[in-house]
Parts: C-alpha cells; sequence; structure tokens
C-alpha cells in the first residue's frame, strides 16, 4: 500500500482517540454550562400534565396551509414529548443548521407555526417541559468568528408566544446541549 504524503498510519488515529478522551473528560465548557441558565423558570408557568389519548393533527380549515409537512407533523403528534400539557412541539429540519417548527394540540390536532425557526434562527435549540408553559430558545446569530448565541424565553398563553429576549453570548451555540 503506498502512503500519501502528510498522511499518518495508526499512530495518528490512536493519538487523536486520545485527545478527544482527554476533552471529554475535561467537562463542559463554562459557555455550555451556562448555556440554559438565568431567565425564566420552569416552575412558575406549570400546567397539570395531560394523560391520554391523542388526536393526529388536523390539515383541514386554517392546518391545509401544513399539509407539506404531514407525515413529520403525523409522527410528531404521535410520539414527540408533550409540552404545556397536551401540546406538542414539532421540528423538522430544513437544510444545515435550520429547523422548521411548529406546536400542535394534541386533543383537537390544531397545529400553529411555533414563532422561531428557519433561517432566521440558525442552529436553533429548544427546551421545554411537558409541566410549563415555558420554552427556552437559543440560536447562533451566525456563522464563523462573529457568532453569537442569541436567545429567548417564550411563553405559551394557549394562543399565542410573548418573548422574552435574553442576553447574547460569546460564540455560536453549542450544539447538543
Amino acid at each position: 500500500m503506498q502512503r500519501r504524503p502528510g498522511v499518518t498510519g495508526r499512530r495518528s488515529l490512536s493519538a487523536s482517540i486520545g485527545a478527544a478522551i482527554a476533552w471529554l473528560a475535561a467537562g463542559p465548557c463554562p459557555a455550555q454550562a451556562s448555556i440554559w441558565e438565568g431567565g425564566q423558570r420552569f416552575e412558575a408557568h406549570a400546567v397539570p400534565a395531560w394523560h391520554g389519548a391523542r388526536r393526529p393533527p388536523n390539515f383541514a380549515g386554517a392546518g391545509r396551509q401544513f399539509r407539506f409537512m404531514r407525515t413529520r407533523l403525523r409522527a410528531g403528534f404521535a410520539s414527540d414529548p408533550l409540552y404545556a400539557g397536551h401540546w406538542v412541539i414539532v421540528q423538522a429540519g430544513c437544510g444545515a443548521g435550520c429547523v422548521s417548527v411548529w406546536i400542535g394540540d394534541v386533543t383537537t390536532g390544531r397545529i400553529i407555526r411555533f414563532p422561531l425557526g428557519g433561517e432566521d434562527n440558525y442552529t436553533l435549540q429548544l427546551h421545554y417541559r411537558p409541566t410549563s408553559r415555558l420554552v427556552k430558545a437559543r440560536w447562533s446569530t451566525s456563522a464563523g468568528d462573529d457568532a453569537r448565541c442569541a436567545g429567548a424565553d417564550l411563553i405559551w398563553n394557549g394562543r399565542a408566544f410573548t418573548q422574552t429576549p435574553l442576553p447574547l453570548l460569546p460564540g455560536a451555540c453549542p450544539w447538543g446541549e
């Protein structure tokens, strides 16, 4: 087997694995540890847990505009985690770092477009709970050296969301937090 210049063999692989293990053992960086801290508290917006049968999404009437995503919405209504009692947040990728988001009522089948997502909220990440009306959102404002991690707390009132912006964090938002 002929080797290409600049390409090393097994030593490079074991060195890479060792570096990865050391990096993982070091734990999260301070920015990652605090990305979801601050702002509103989930407990301040508590709702009772809902246990019951889930209805499928309703694609008639106002829901007709969401038919293009019917496969993902049906799957989300059936199995995605609940939010704010009897709602589900359904997410679908729309490109590299792009996420489209809808909220659905599993008791009626009603579908609503979530106020964040798409290319305006690159790398959007959401944290929410079944027993709270609060959604914590974080996204990167851009890519590269000038990236910032933007965020907002969104409170659902049963009809619409109110948003409270959070302070910008330096750098792009870390994935997987």
